[in-house]
């Protein structure tokens, strides 16, 4: 039997479910594995999946792993849980029905195969950044195997099995890396246990999946190559390495392996481009009910061309009539392969901010690398139906970390025109009046701009 240190000098709040070391808060894998890898999110869940079904899922989860560590503790079947309810921020109080997860326990009894159980729930940290739970470590002859219990739906899975079995693969990897470093302990296999109780056709289908390890090359570079920021609205993470090759399964039903911003990227401009498309014809309507064909603000200029006629050669009609003539002139040339992306016909989650604008305050120091400034873009004002609209004014939180911050804080002043490109956040901050929601800007890109470049952007 293999002897552990259980001595990570990580602290587990079960409440809160953080993780601290020396009072320092740590980041967990899975969050890693979403926010950088982009591995196992759900872009298209609407609010109710994401306050309601996501959680309710989670629940079952959370059920199937007590009655496995109950049975691995005490040898009972500790299955039932009695009906709970949850609160929603939109749609109230939901009722989660009492569940019976005996046949999940039974299935994963089956599985392990009488391997015996050296400990579950284990800390592992990389000392610095991160920390997790592993949910089982096995007793193997020449090491240890480790066990990552899941009850996913594969059906709504994000890219399905294959983006399953990536994102634990990614996980477990992750954990065998900082198990070996912290234990000594070589890690001979990573397992996936899988079980879910699809309701409706009345079964628990389970399997124990053996995953190929991630190269400790391209582990160790996530883990040290990623910046993890403490903020008031939560982690925030900038990776800074070269592109991790094994980061996302095809965007396709193929086995082909694409960088995830390079997906991001094409998705965006797919989006934006029929965005654009659609506001053009808006455009066009409004000129063309104002009578005005050619419209010029300080942004770009839109004109409505003159009709006119196209004279053109009707090859359809000389093949009916004179089809000898026809296949006289026809000339064959070889045509390079077409490259064609289209974007799927549905809703794309985008959170994206661009402004241009003057800093408001100097680039404030919170900690460390982490640095907050207010900046204000101004809309001129303009002339509608006689009445003069004046300029508007908006002020924007901006908030940036690790090279942007640095930049921040060496070369950026009050007063200063400045380029951003980042993200909405929202946080919620409890004051003497109750709570209060502020909407901020987390910058992925600062620039400064020169004064004769002056403009105002916000989209």
């Amino acid at each position: 039997m293999k002897e552990l240190s259980y001595n990570s000098g990580v602290m587990f709040d079960e409440a809160t479910h953080a993780y601290t070391m020396h009072g320092k808060r740590l980041s967990g894998v899975t969050s890693l594995l979403h926010e950088v890898l982009h591995l196992g999110i759900y872009p298209d869940a609407d609010e109710y999946v994401k306050q309601v079904s996501i959680p309710t899922a989670g629940r079952y989860g959370t059920c199937v792993h007590k009655a496995i560590e109950a049975w691995e503790e005490s040898g009972l079947e500790a299955c039932n849980y009695q009906q709970d309810t949850m609160t929603t921020r939109d749609y109230g109080s939901v009722t989660l029905p009492p569940l019976d997860v005996t046949r999940e326990l039974r299935n994963y009894i089956a599985a392990k195969s009488g391997r015996s159980t050296l400990v579950w729930e284990y800390i592992v940290t990389d000392g610095r950044q991160f920390a997790s739970a592993i949910d089982l470590v096995w007793d193997d002859a020449d090491g240890v195997s480790l066990v990552d219990i899941k009850t996913n739906n594969l059906d709504a899975f994000p890219s399905g099995r294959s983006g399953f079995n990536e994102y634990v693969r990614w996980q477990l990897s992750i954990y065998a890396y900082m198990f070996e470093k912290q234990e000594g302990i070589k890690v001979k296999n990573i397992y996936c246990f899988w079980t879910h109780n699809y309701k409706s056709k009345g079964e628990v289908p389970s399997e124990l999946v053996m995953l190929e390890r991630v190269p400790d090359e391209l582990v160790a570079r996530l883990l040290n190559d990623t910046d993890v920021i403490d903020t008031p609205a939560g982690f925030v993470y900038e990776y800074k390495g070269e592109p991790l090759v094994a980061s996302v399964p095809a965007a396709v039903t193929s086995d082909l392996q694409v960088p995830h911003d390079i997906v991001d990227t094409i998705a965006e401009f797919l989006t934006l481009e029929q965005k654009v498309k659609t506001m053009k014809a808006k455009l066009r309507e409004e000129m063309e009910k104002a009578g005005v064909s050619k419209w010029v603000n300080d942004r770009f200029t839109a004109t409505i061309g003159k009709p006119s006629t196209r004279t053109s050669f009707d090859a359809d009609a000389l093949k009916a009539d004179n089809p000898e003539i026809y296949q006289r002139y026809l000339v064959t040339k070889d045509v390079a392969p077409s490259f064609r992306i289209t974007l799927k016909n549905k809703t794309m989650n985008l959170n994206k901010i661009l402004l241009i604008g003057h800093v408001g305050r100097d680039p404030e120091t919170i900690a460390g690398d982490f640095v907050k400034f207010s900046l204000a873009t101004t809309e001129r004002g303009y002339e509608k139906d006689g009445v003069q609209i004046p300029d508007r004014t908006t002020w924007h939180d901006i908030e940036a970390r690790g090279q942007q911050a640095r930049f921040a804080q060496n070369y950026i002043k009050q007063g200063d025109m400045v380029f951003v490109e980042g993200k909405l956040y929202k946080q919620d901050v409890m004051t003497s009046g109750g709570q209060r929601t502020y909407t901020k800007v987390y910058a992925y890109t600062i620039e400064l701009i020169k004064k004769k470049e002056s403009t105002n952007l916000t989209t």
